[in-house]
């Protein structure tokens, strides 16, 4: 309840929250996509001052560690 509060606060709708949210909810408050996208998102968040990001994947298999080695190469870490 308290991060819907919150979302809402910040100017989202219920339209916005119903349903598993809507794609403007989803595209503002995830980065997904292709390598190259969620890296460079990853690195927005860097570049605007964050000083750690928390990267959780949702691979289509069991084993999430192929895709954290991937985006890890990507964004030469």
């Amino acid at each position: 309840m308290n991060y819907r509060s919150n979302l809402l606060r910040l100017g989202w709708t219920e339209q916005d929250l119903a349903d598993g949210g809507s794609d403007a909810l989803i595209d503002a408050l995830v980065v997904h996509g292709d390598l190259e996208t969620v890296a460079a998102g990853l690195t927005a968040h860097l570049d605007a001052g964050a000083d750690h990001v928390c990267a959780q994947v949702l691979p289509n298999d069991a084993d999430p560690l192929p895709v954290l080695r991937a985006l890890a190469k990507t964004l030469a870490l």
